[in-house]
């Protein structure tokens, strides 16, 4: 896996210097295409799609399922395809993603679309 540390200074910036998380993002996203896994690939779309909204957000998150789909990372998938779930408003994709997240033992991200599936969160 890529170093983590773009990703997460992209995070803790994203609302204070949105202009050098965006920056931070592009770089992580660079570095992960010279790395060519699937995993680095699919998470560097997380993290873009974690700084975007509506449309642009839902496009990237589509984008991070589809390569980590093909990785070995089973966490990273659930949390990508809960995020697009919840970004493209689909009842559908956050089902899968629970299902993922249970899968994994990953109790917070079960409850975080458990929760966006009992309200419903604007869901089609």
């Amino acid at each position: 896996m890529v170093a983590s540390w773009g990703s997460d200074l992209a995070r803790a910036l994203a609302n204070e210097d949105p202009r050098r998380a965006a920056e931070l993002s592009v770089a992580v996203r660079r570095q992960a295409e010279r790395f060519g896994t699937d995993a680095a690939i699919g998470e560097a779309l997380r993290l873009a799609a974690a700084l975007e909204t509506g449309q642009r957000a839902a496009s990237l998150y589509a984008q991070a399922v589809t390569y980590l789909e093909a990785s070995p990372c089973a966490y990273e998938h659930a949390m990508a395809r809960v995020e697009h779930g919840i970004a493209s408003r689909s009842t559908t994709e956050l089902e899968k993603g629970l299902t993922l997240a249970r899968s994994c033992g990953a109790d917070g991200l079960v409850a975080k679309a458990q929760r966006a599936l009992d309200e419903g969160w604007g869901l089609r």
